[in-house]
């Protein structure tokens, strides 16, 4: 199956040579195109983050029945610009600060209804990078990682703290 990436290469591409039919200028050069790239990139992993956090809340909470210890789900805003978890007075945090990084902030909120920020608990960093052909690459501490396993260890860590 033919993936995101690809799709939007052949896309820049179609639209370059038709630059040249019309007589305009253009660029078929590959690293004109490396921000686009990992602008596109980070806000699929993002997209992908929040569906497994979504999906795994849920089935956490479901399994926990009536229990007080339940997860809160909620987006930052309409957009896809990031999400969190809470329960009781944590957070769990997941925002992208810049393309290319994925920012994973635990912190203690000060008010009960989860206005404001407070102590932070840990925080961790998931970054791009580019491999041959333009092709993205995700790590965390060093490995190359999954949206889904990035999910599962981060909501572990919050659930421990």
């Amino acid at each position: 199956m033919t993936t995101h990436e690809s799709i939007k290469w052949i896309e820049n591409l179609a639209d370059q040579e038709n630059r040249i039919g019309l007589g305009e200028s253009s660029n078929l050069d590959l690293c004109a195109t490396k921000d686009e790239v990992l602008s596109f990139e980070t806000l699929h992993f993002l997209q992908g983050l929040d569906q497994h956090f979504r999906y795994l809340t849920q089935l956490f909470n479901a399994r926990l029945g009536e229990s007080l210890a339940k997860l809160k789900y909620s987006r930052l805003a309409e957009a896809i610009d990031g999400f969190y978890i809470q329960r009781n007075m944590k957070r769990l945090l997941v925002t992208r600060p810049q393309n290319g990084a994925i920012q994973l902030q635990c912190e203690r909120v000060e008010a009960a209804d989860g206005s404001g920020r407070g102590s932070l608990l840990f925080s961790s960093l998931v970054e791009a990078r580019f491999e041959a052909f333009h092709q993205i690459r995700w790590y965390y501490l060093g490995s190359p990682v999954q949206a889904e396993a990035v999910a599962r260890h981060h909501i572990t860590e919050f659930i421990r703290s």
